[in-house]
Order: structure tokens, then sequence, then C-alpha cells
């Protein structure tokens, strides 16, 4: 195992009543649009719009904000991108001012766990 020194985390919590409302709202399509990418969108509908899921993503992505010590207001949702490993493990990958912000803090990865229980999504993030 590589001795990787922590050098910033970020944890944010999501009520998935809170998405699901919206996932069945005439909001749905921008919501989505303005906080996911394409690559997540059909990851989503691949898997019927489940609103854990969604959550679990939405979670991320703030908790990727917190880590990185930027809102919205800064760094676009859509330069962070939630994927999966072929073992169904996240993993992040980083645009535009999102990448070059990471770069300026000498950041070179993150690790994310994402969990799901009962009407919560909670995703944990730190960089390295």
């Amino acid at each position: 195992m590589v001795d990787e020194k922590v050098l910033s985390n970020g944890v944010d919590i999501v009520k998935v009543k809170r998405i699901k409302k919206i996932l069945s709202s005439t909001h749905k399509d921008l919501f989505l649009r303005k906080i996911f990418n394409k690559e997540e969108i059909l990851y989503f509908e691949h898997n019927n719009y489940n609103p854990k899921s969604v959550s679990g993503y939405f979670a991320a992505k703030e908790a990727i904000m917190k880590t990185l010590g930027k809102g919205m207001d800064k760094l676009s949702f859509r330069d962070i991108t939630i994927l999966k490993t072929k073992d169904n493990k996240p993993y992040i990958k980083l645009s535009g001012k999102a990448e070059d912000y990471m770069e300026t803090l000498g950041l070179s990865d993150f690790k994310i766990s994402i969990s799901h229980e009962d009407e919560y999504a909670l995703a944990f993030v730190i960089a390295v």
C-alpha cells in the first residue's frame, strides 16, 4: 500500500426524498443538465433514475466542492464527473476549472466513498 498524505476532505449528506421529488417534477431535466454530465445521466437512465443513486452522486459532487474549498459560484458541478470502475467502485474525474484548481492546490488524486441508508445518501471524499 502506498503511503499517501491526506491534504483535504469533504463530506455531504442528501435526503433522498428531496431528490426523488425533483426527479418526479417538471424540473427533472433542468436539474440533471445543470448538475450532471452526459456519462452520469446515461448511467442514471440505465438505472431508471434511481433516486438513491442520483442522491449519492449529488452528495459526492457537493463533498468534492468542499474538499476543494470552493462553492458552486466558483466551480461548475459539470466539471466534476463521478464514474464507476468495473468493480462498481466510484471514482472522480475533473475537467475545466475544477481540474485547474486541483492542480493549483497541489492535489493529485481523490478517494471517494458513497453510502445509502434508508432516506439518506452520504459521500465522503479525501484529496491526496
